[in-house]
């Protein structure tokens, strides 16, 4: 704060204040007040707008030096991983600060979501660049077979011609890469048609893929599969309106918190029943005492989940009992696609592009000026990070390899393939001395 005050918010959005860095140290916390400003959500976090994505320098500047910009990033865990963007004024000391829409970026204030796949309580802090300079990285709790693990760390950057945030991979990563088994360019894909890249049986289990797809003059769906050639199908799932112990993971458009109660499944179940809009709905519980929790609305009818721990603090239910027909995996893989419907009016900056990786789905923000779209995959044995477009959009996705699984090019019309590279990834693991004789970043 300008007056040398600390600050900190909770879970429930009260904020704590401390006088000094001194104070701070000694743990000389005040109660402000509750913020009616943030979102009641697990994992808070609150920082300033990130650093510019790269190539978009100019127009952040110009922007930022006039006062145009959002100020702050507001994220939050609440049934998926939720940033907003918005305008921070600090308060004097002892008083609430105010966090609201920045002008002519109203719509940067909605929440929207990080990651639709299995991601969650994510944390960033500001870290020291290769170059010297910092930049802001998140991590993400990776809910995936067989224990859970961490997300790559993703740098995050502002891209204000796109007017999101994006989050890519950082770039030491690339240091984990082995000699490239695959590298060609200019490749053809016919309508309908695959193309197998020929990658050697168990080097995709832990691999990196880029391809960068030439934007077609038509309508097309493309991108790649991460699988056997063939296989039998995946299983298909029952859904009834009403199921114990059961996620309906994704497509969330509305999350609400709700205080203790004995019948908040129930109510959330009403929820969706009085909006047009619900097609499912998902109550978590959360914390301690049980019966307070999040009410997550569905656009769609996700695949239902009874693996993990996370299941069985959910109740879920579709409107209309049903059978969806691609739920569980076969041995079919897993396809990362790019609906692309064409450029449609060319005076907009952008359009958003429905994607989809397996049953995640999302949507890619491409600007009217870009050629093409990158689809980046990182496998690791039981999941996949994917990153469309050097971030904008991101999914971690479960998906259980075989030693036999190959990357596959794949489109419904004939378009190129401008690049397409594949690495086998190596171990991050170092051994004790290696740390011991690393420069040291923090003095």
């Amino acid at each position: 704060m300008p007056s040398g005050e600390w600050r900190l918010r909770t879970y429930d959005a009260k904020i704590y204040g401390t006088a000094s860095s001194s104070d701070m140290l000694a743990g000389k916390w005040y109660e402000i007040g509750t913020s009616s400003d943030f979102r009641q959500c697990e994992c808070p976090s609150f920082y300033p707008l990130p650093n510019p994505t790269p190539g978009t320098e100019k127009m952040y500047h110009e922007l930022q030096s006039n006062g145009e910009l959002p100020t702050h990033v507001h994220k939050t865990s609440c049934g998926g991983d939720w940033w907003q963007m918005g305008t921070y004024a600090p308060g004097a000391p002892k008083v609430l600060s105010n966090f609201t829409a920045t002008k002519g970026w109203e719509d940067l204030f909605v929440q929207r979501c990080i990651d639709f796949g299995k991601f969650y309580a994510s944390k960033d802090n500001l870290y020291p660049t290769l170059e010297g300079g910092d930049r802001r990285i998140n991590w993400g709790w990776a809910m995936v077979k067989p224990g859970s693990t961490q997300t790559l760390p993703r740098e995050i950057t502002f891209n204000a011609a796109a007017r999101q945030l994006q989050q890519y991979p950082i770039q030491e990563l690339e240091s984990l890469r082995e000699s490239s088994v695959c590298s060609q360019q200019n490749v053809s894909l016919t309508k309908g048609k695959g193309i197998s890249l020929g990658i050697e049986e168990s080097i995709a289990l832990t691999s990196e893929m880029v391809a960068t797809f030439v934007l077609p003059t038509e309508a097309a769906t493309f991108g790649v599969t991460l699988g056997p050639s063939g296989g039998s199908p995946p299983t298909p799932a029952q859904v009834t309106t009403y199921m114990e112990k059961t996620d309906l993971p994704g497509d969330d458009y509305s999350v609400t918190h709700m205080p203790i109660g004995t019948n908040n499944a129930k109510v959330c179940e009403a929820n969706c029943n009085d909006d047009d809009k619900c097609m499912a709905w998902t109550y978590v519980v959360r914390g301690s005492p049980a019966g307070s929790g999040d009410c997550c609305l569905k656009s769609s009818v996700p695949c239902p989940s009874t693996s993990g721990g996370a299941s069985a603090h959910c109740t879920s239910g579709a409107k209309k009992q049903q059978v969806l027909p691609s739920c569980g995996k076969g041995a079919s893989g897993i396809d990362c696609t790019v609906a692309w419907e064409g450029r449609g009016n060319s005076s907009v900056p952008f359009i958003d592009v429905p994607v989809a990786c397996g049953t995640v789905k999302d949507t890619l923000r491409v600007l009217s000026s870009e050629k093409t779209v990158t689809v980046h995959i990182f496998a690791d044995v039981t999941f996949q990070e994917v990153y469309f477009q050097q971030g904008r959009t991101a999914m971690t996705v479960n998906n259980i390899m075989s030693k036999d699984d190959d990357y596959m090019l794949t489109s419904t019309t004939e378009m190129t393939v401008q690049e397409v590279e594949v690495w086998p990834i190596g171990s991050p693991w170092i051994d004790e001395e290696a740390v011991r004789k690393a420069p040291r970043v923090y003095k």
